[in-house]
């Protein structure tokens, strides 16, 4: 005769999962990914939005920085920072200050993606004739984009 008690344990693991899987769930769903063009404006909003304010978000607010800037890209940056040379320019805008006009208008474009990086088009001030124009380079990271290159485009 075959003793009941060697499958009670089972029966009630199995009695268990069964209910774990109708519990109500908690997790939230995951955020609709943002695209890379998105992502890429969002930057330079909050980046020249701080500059006007006389902030350098480079030094004072490394958190809102590194969600968006590559860890790899900030390394450089430091090592440029504390080289002999220093940099002679903003390494985000590519120039030595902004004008007010670019923080009217931000327009980034898609000009090439392949899943895991993308490249963007950045426009600032483009509405009043005196546009400044940026390349700019984003590479997904656990699921969250960050910038890894920027460089001027000259038109």
């Amino acid at each position: 005769m075959i003793s009941l008690s060697k499958f009670v344990p089972i029966a009630v693991l199995l009695a268990l999962v069964t209910l774990g899987d109708c519990a109500p769930q908690t997790r939230r769903p995951a955020p609709v990914a943002i695209q890379p063009a998105e992502f890429v404006r969002d930057f330079y909003h909050w980046y020249l939005k701080a500059l006007a304010q006389n902030k350098d978000p480079v030094s004072q607010d490394q958190p809102t920085l590194r969600r968006f800037v590559s860890a790899g890209l900030l390394a450089e940056i430091d090592r440029r920072m504390k080289s002999p040379d220093g940099m002679a320019a903003d390494y985000f805008i590519q120039a030595q200050d902004y004008l007010d006009e670019w923080l009217e208008e931000i327009t980034a474009t898609p000009v090439d993606a392949n899943g895991r990086a993308a490249t963007v088009a950045v426009s600032l001030g483009a509405k009043t004739g005196k546009g400044y124009h940026l390349r700019v380079t984003v590479e997904r990271f656990a699921d969250a984009w960050r910038l890894t290159r920027v460089e001027r485009e000259r038109r």
